[in-house]
């Protein structure tokens, strides 16, 4: 019997990771467009951001305007687990992010967006996860979510440490 028990908390690992970075989380957070050097923020645990809607796990990505006013907000899933090759079962995953168009252009003519890509990027980049290895970061692709909402979709994989996929 398949079983994908060191992926499940996959998804909790990545979002940990992500909340403990100060300038993505004032990215999505803080919504004027000072939130970069804002000087008065107070950083929020992941159960926080989890709570709040800031970060969903599961939620189709509309429910955090809809049901919680979020204008900016990110999204993890994992996308595909093929158990074709028995013994190097790979994963992966997308992170999307969004926006509505009120709250992309930030001061200095910074894309709010663009900023939480980097983001995303230099904390997860080859960054290894006890639950499903080491992450690396593919590609990025713009995703219209609404005539009011948009961002992108940041593709990753799951490698282990001998450069395999990660192994269920």
């Amino acid at each position: 019997m398949l079983s994908i028990k060191n992926i499940k908390l996959s998804m909790m690992e990545i979002g940990q990771a992500l909340a403990k970075d100060d300038l993505l989380q004032r990215l999505l957070v803080i919504d004027s467009p000072d939130a970069l050097t804002k000087s008065n923020y107070q950083p929020k645990t992941f159960n926080e951001l989890l709570q709040e809607k800031y970060v969903c796990l599961a939620p189709k990505i509309e429910n955090g305007i809809k049901n919680n006013s979020r204008n900016t907000f990110i999204l993890i899933q994992l996308d595909n687990i093929d158990f074709s090759k028995r013994g190097n079962t790979g994963v992966t995953g997308s992170i999307f992010i969004a926006t509505d168009g009120d709250h992309v252009l930030m001061e200095n003519n910074t894309n709010r967006l663009w900023e939480m890509i980097d983001r995303i990027a230099q904390v997860l980049d080859s960054t290894k996860f006890s639950s499903a290895g080491q992450v690396e970061v593919e590609w990025a692709s713009n995703v219209v979510y609404s005539e009011y909402t948009s961002g992108y979709r940041i593709a990753f994989k799951f490698k282990d440490q001998e450069n395999r996929k990660a192994e269920l």
